[in-house]
């Protein structure tokens, strides 16, 4: 059975755990030290460490008595509803505990609806003595106040470019992937452009597109997100960004729409070299992003997004 490299590098302890900051280390430290934990809320990119950091932290508990792991209910929000709050956690929260309290671990909090998110704040404030909740989310603003005001926020930042870089490298090479010609490594930090900061994703792509311990080339990748990806970059290196538009406004799926523009804002270096470009090029995209929102034809936002970086792009604008 393959065994998912997402799962095989996954941190289980603190001394596996790369930590972005010192602050957060030693606030994870002491609570699996002691076993007082408030509420938390691991927020951030997808793909950065937030449920590896709840499993290092589960684990430190476990391991030091303070909770049974029967204790412990998982839940992903983004599909449950109301009767999730109701039946598995408002049930599971007035349950005695074999450790020290319960913990709900409600991954995609932002998945909630209102309603669900207030009848979940009315729990975690009448059980919390028996429970703790540990939320996580990629999109914090989607959280009601109430909830956030509740929980001990934890920023999850993004990789180090060069960090993120050498151990996907290392991982590679623990796989057997040959990478010892520069095209093989040119190869590997394409497929980073198309998928960073989102570790798990960088990993899964990687894992689909080795074949008899080779890469691929992206663009002959069964990832359609870094396929397409590959040819914007592609077009963007060879200077054709009208081209680049057609490409996206014809191929881009719905839901890859939101996480465009952060790649968008990543890569903008690729446009152009010029400064005031790149700077006029990000208030185009943060504009866009906010637009997005409200506008009934997402694809023509982000078509007309193309055009102004287009005129930017050639002194147009």
């Amino acid at each position: 059975m393959t065994t998912l490299w997402t799962e095989k590098y996954r941190p289980t302890t603190l001394a596996e755990y790369v930590f972005k900051n010192t602050a957060f280390k030693q606030k994870m430290e002491e609570w699996i030290r002691t076993g007082e934990i408030p509420h938390i809320g691991f927020f951030g990119p997808a793909g950065t460490g937030k449920t590896s950091a709840i499993k290092v932290l589960i684990n430190g508990l476990v391991e030091n008595g303070f909770i049974d792991p029967t204790d412990v209910t998982i839940l992903n929000m983004s599909d449950e509803g109301m009767d999730a709050v109701r039946d598995k956690i408002a049930t599971t929260a007035q349950l005695s505990s074999f450790g020290n309290y319960r913990i709900f671990v409600l991954e995609e909090m932002e998945q909630m609806s209102l309603k669900s998110q207030g009848s979940l704040k009315r729990i975690m404030e009448d059980f919390h003595e028996n429970a703790r909740f540990i939320l996580t989310s990629n999109e914090q603003h989607k959280i009601i106040k109430p909830i956030i005001s509740r929980v001990q926020s934890i920023m999850i930042e993004k990789h180090d470019p060069d960090e993120f870089t050498t151990r996907i490298i290392e991982i590679l090479i623990n796989e057997g992937v040959e990478l010892d010609t520069e095209e093989s490594l040119d190869l590997v930090n394409k497929y980073i452009k198309c998928t960073f900061p989102d570790f798990r994703k960088t990993l899964n792509t990687l894992q689909s597109s080795v074949v008899d311990g080779k890469l691929v080339k992206l663009e002959d990748s069964i990832d359609s997100t870094a396929s397409y990806r590959a040819a914007i970059i592609d077009a963007l290196q060879a200077g054709n960004i009208r081209q680049m538009r057609e490409l996206i406004v014809q191929n881009i799926p719905e839901d890859e729409i939101d996480g465009f523009f952060s790649f968008l804002y990543r890569n903008v270096d690729m446009f152009t070299t010029d400064e005031i470009k790149e700077m006029k090029i990000k208030v185009k995209i943060r504009d866009a992003v906010v637009k997005q929102a409200n506008v009934s034809d997402r694809e023509m936002n982000l078509s007309a997004l193309l055009c102004e970086i287009d005129l930017i792009c050639n002194d147009q604008m």
